[in-house]
């Protein structure tokens, strides 16, 4: 996928003038998710942090 920088606003305007305001506003709206739950259910839990997982994936990126 090729991936570009677009302002807010733009996108808004799109959704407006397609009809997919709805799903453009999906879109733009910050997600979190509580996995505590999950990691009950199936005594589980994630071998990395959030923040040790983004910092590994920064430094492979900046291998490459």
């Amino acid at each position: 996928a090729r991936l570009f920088p677009c302002p807010r606003a733009l996108l808004l305007l799109a959704g407006r003038a397609t009809g997919r305001s709805e799903g453009i506003q999906r879109l733009l709206t910050e997600r979190f998710f509580d996995t505590s739950l999950s990691e009950r259910c199936l005594e589980w839990s994630p071998p990395f942090s959030v923040a040790e997982s983004l910092a590994a994936t920064l430094a492979d990126h900046r291998k490459r």
